[in-house]
């Protein structure tokens, strides 16, 4: 064999090796590769969601389907309001936790599990009053019951979803949402029998619970050496723990007051058709949306476990979320208008601009979501929750007034201005403190 068609065989196959190597080495990188599981993990239960319910109304009457998507919606309502913001806390402070982790997660569990059955036991004694179609549930005595467990279990399953990534595990959340989405396609045919949506509640709530209880016998072991769930409640343990989760927790509920209050805005200014559009619009972005949070969660992990590499491991969180959200943006400008055509010609035709400009926003949404993990891993909490404030009430004003003038684009323009604002102001706050640091002029 000639010498040099030996040499150019080995480079062939020593490049092709490099290919190879490059996308392993890449998913085996912490931040990458928990990054991706978190993204698999949304698109899992986006997708298992609709499939659900396309089942369900195949085996149960429109009366029942109502109750048992508004039982279940009620439930994880209660769980996010329950969680106390211990998801954060847990996130930043148990990769140092040493011997105290495993009561660490152990007392939060506790603390969660008495504040969830309290908010749920209001809840079920104020249904008269705030949702009188629900008072039906407490005609079940096993429903009502049922109701209070898995509120539990809805709050703990968010948690121990953020303790997986805390530990840069976050392929134990995917395997988790994978078991719960798995198993509950077949449910609705098995609790048939059921009545006042009944069937519909204990379908979505089954699978949670196995999913929970495989999490914390099997998968959370695994990580903690000598876990075993127990109720516990150590004081010492979570003092610090607490004032930083609920100054989180704050932040959070602000960050979330526009998700709620923009379709309640688009029905009342323009009406239930334009928000239908709106919804379709909104439907289509979260994809876009997701990218930010599975980045920024593994960021966060990262951060706590080593904050002095922090600097460079938000440039790889950027090298990694900005080409994506931009491959992603570009094929929403191409390609929007004909995924809109899912839900009718009428949406592709009306809902396309609004869809181009809420993909826009997904670039400095994101930016805005680094940022805020950075002040997270640094514990300025202060900033978080000014950013946060900021972030909603500028959303809201914008979204208020641009629909008046603009219609149904107002609504998509207002969340890009006010984020585009917010990352200004971001921006603007770390080079003072930059300049602050370096002795340079402003």
């Amino acid at each position: 064999m000639p010498l040099n068609s030996r040499w150019s065989r080995d480079a062939l196959a020593a490049t092709s090796r490099g290919w190879l190597d490059w996308p392993r080495q890449h998913l085996r990188t912490p931040l990458y590769g928990n990054a991706y599981y978190l993204m698999a993990t949304s698109a899992v239960r986006s997708l298992s969601g609709p499939v659900f319910w396309v089942v369900a109304a195949q085996f149960y009457g429109p009366t029942d389907v109502g109750l048992g998507s508004a039982t279940v919606s009620a439930s994880l309502l209660l769980a996010t309001l329950s969680s106390l913001g211990l998801g954060f806390g847990l996130m930043r402070f148990l990769p140092h936790a040493g011997d105290d982790r495993n009561d660490m997660v152990n007392s939060s569990f506790a603390l969660l599990t008495l504040v969830s059955i309290l908010a749920a036991a209001i809840f079920l004694i104020g249904l008269p009053t705030w949702s009188p179609a629900l008072t039906v549930l407490r005609h079940h005595p096993y429903f009502v019951i049922s109701f209070i467990l898995f509120t539990g279990v809805a709050t703990l399953s968010d948690v121990t979803d953020r303790v997986f990534i805390a530990h840069r595990a976050a392929r134990f959340t995917f395997y988790k949402s994978a078991v719960a989405s798995i198993f509950k396609l077949p449910l609705p045919l098995l609790f048939v029998g059921l009545s006042a949506g009944a069937g519909i509640a204990f379908s979505m709530w089954t699978p949670m619970i196995l999913a929970l209880a495989v999490s914390l016998l099997w998968f959370l072991p695994r990580l903690q050496q000598g876990y075993l769930p127990m109720p516990v409640l150590r004081k010492e343990v979570m003092s610090g723990l607490m004032r930083y989760s609920l100054a989180n927790y704050g932040a959070d509920l602000l960050r979330t007051v526009p998700t709620g209050l923009l379709p309640l805005m688009v029905i009342g200014i323009l009406g239930a058709k334009s928000n239908a559009y709106f919804f379709a619009a909104w439907t289509v972005a979260q994809p876009l949306f997701m990218v930010s949070f599975a980045v920024s969660s593994s960021l966060f992990a990262e951060g706590s476990h080593d904050e002095q590499s922090l600097p460079r491991t938000v440039v790889k969180a950027l090298q990694v979320t900005l080409p994506i959200l931009i491959l992603g943006v570009m094929l929403v400008f191409l390609i929007g208008d004909r995924l809109l055509l899912v839900f009718g010609q009428q949406y592709s035709q009306n809902a396309t601009s609004v869809l181009r400009l809420l993909s826009l926003s997904a670039l400095p949404i994101a930016v805005r979501a680094v940022g805020l993990t950075v002040y997270r891993v640094r514990k300025e909490l202060r900033k978080v929750v000014v950013i946060c404030a900021l972030d909603a009430s500028l959303t809201v004003a914008l979204a208020y007034q641009l629909p008046r003038h603009l219609g149904l684009d107002g609504v998509g323009l207002g969340l890009l201005l006010a984020q585009l604002t917010v990352v200004a102001v971001m921006l603007c706050t770390e080079l003072r403190r930059y300049r602050g640091r370096t002795g340079v002029p402003s």
